[in-house]
């Protein structure tokens, strides 16, 4: 997300408050910026409004990330060691380096469909599109925060 979609965020937390009967101080709204800032802000509305309809509680910020994000950590436990530590590494490197993150996942998967899949198949040139189109836009999209950071330091350091 970007600092103008800031106040939007806030209104979400309130509208969430409310939905959910739970009163949303600034430090909240603060914690789940930070926790959330790496999304951009359609997903993180999409997953509220989805959260809203099916939800129990009020989310977790967790909760307000795409599924397959999650599925990442959920997956983990009939993992062997070596495979855990694996999953680590990809964890690590996300986090510490989004960018490089998508580079080299990209290049991984397309690597393993390689070997799974024949090049000519259906399901290889289905999944060769959805890797390429989701890697190339989450790089896209950590660009434009980039972006926004930047001009936002300049604006608030002038």
């Amino acid at each position: 997300m970007h600092s103008p979609d800031k106040r939007n965020f806030d209104e979400l937390m309130e509208r969430l408050g409310e939905t959910f009967s739970k009163p949303v101080t600034d430090l909240m709204k603060k914690s789940y910026w930070v926790a959330l800032k790496d999304q951009p802000w359609e997903i993180v509305e999409a997953c509220a409004k989805s959260h809203c309809r099916y939800g129990k509680f009020f989310p977790k910020p967790a909760e307000l990330r795409p599924k397959d994000e999650k599925r990442l950590h959920q997956d983990t436990a009939g993992l062997d060691a070596s495979e855990k530590h694996t999953v680590q590494n990809w964890e690590q490197l996300r986090q510490s380096n989004p960018e490089q993150y998508w580079v080299e996942f990209k290049a991984a998967y397309l690597a393993r469909l390689s070997v799974r899949c024949t090049a000519d198949s259906h399901e290889y040139r289905e999944a060769y599109k959805r890797c390429v189109d989701r890697c190339d836009a989450e790089l896209r999209n950590l660009t434009a925060n980039r972006s926004a950071a930047v001009a936002q330091a300049d604006e608030d350091f002038f």
